[in-house]
């Protein structure tokens, strides 16, 4: 990867997630910082956008440019809502709807254009996304002290969405979602080998609406393999098994449990990346 490559991709968005995850942290106090501080991952992904991309116009017409803003206003929306400490369950909720209004923002055109007599296909893929993304983002929420948990799966899903994206054809959601890991290892050095934040509504909506977004525009408008990314949906099954692997609430437990939650969720994430190879060749 070249010099230049490395720094828009990862090096900027990583610096910047890990003095956003402290000021953000900062700025709430220890009430409340300690849940927005997981912004800090979609604010990383808005400057690798503007550092690779440069600024959307407005109002966005490509999926890409809409992405932007899906980001912008999830990164906002959800600091405001953590520094409320709005109940658990109102933050999954959120983060369950996400998915449907980015999948209807994305595709709304294509959607009232279908022919109801004869393509089903589309709406499909739209309903099992909204399905499958909104579970995955209303399972992200973690309390304080857990954020680690989310932050490594977040990682791991990115990493493995940069590889379909390759096979994909699509060199920017490749770029774009080696920003999203990159914000995440930001907010894990914050939280390694103590985790400090949680995972409210600023990490669900601006990290969880990047990734599912981009996602999207792989399952969409890309020739990515839709197996695989369904395989690579399980990368969010990992967490309690890595519990049961790294039982205990001792430092050593903590310590060592976000490096075999890394492992476990790494193995989707290798079958995702197999099975698009394979794909490929056919």
């Amino acid at each position: 990867m070249p010099d230049n490559l490395l720094i828009d991709t990862a090096l900027i968005p990583g610096v910047v997630s890990i003095f956003a995850a402290g000021l953000l942290w900062f700025i709430g106090g220890a009430d409340r910082g300690y849940a927005a501080a997981a912004g800090a991952i979609g604010i990383g992904f808005i400057t690798g956008y503007l550092v690779i991309l440069g600024p959307p116009p407005a109002p966005p017409t490509a999926s890409m440019q809409k992405l932007f803003y899906v980001v912008a206003v999830g990164v906002i929306l959800g600091v405001l809502l953590d520094l409320m400490r709005p109940q658990p369950g109102v933050t999954r909720a959120l983060g369950a709807l996400a998915p449907l209004v980015i999948i209807g923002w994305f595709v709304w055109r294509r959607l009232f254009a279908i022919d109801w007599g004869h393509d089903w296909t589309l709406l499909i893929k739209v309903v099992g996304f909204a399905i499958v993304a909104g579970a995955i983002l209303a399972s992200l929420y973690r309390e304080r002290g857990a954020a680690v948990e989310s932050g490594v799966m977040i990682l791991v899903a990115a990493t493995g969405l940069a590889g379909l994206a390759f096979f994909g054809a699509s060199a920017v959601v490749a770029q774009l979602s080696g920003t999203i890991a990159a914000g995440a290892v930001g907010l894990l050095l914050w939280n390694w080998p103590f985790s400090r934040h949680g995972f409210g509504a600023a990490g669900i909506l601006g990290a969880g609406g990047a990734l599912m977004g981009l996602a999207a525009i792989l399952l969409f408008f890309s020739e990515a393999n839709s197996l695989a990314l369904v395989m690579l949906a399980c990368v969010f099954l990992a967490a309690p098994m890595s519990e049961r692997l790294a039982p205990g609430r001792g430092g050593f437990a903590r310590a060592i449990r976000p490096f075999v939650l890394a492992a476990i969720a790494t193995i989707p994430a290798l079958v995702a990346l197999g099975v698009a190879l394979l794909g490929r060749g056919q």
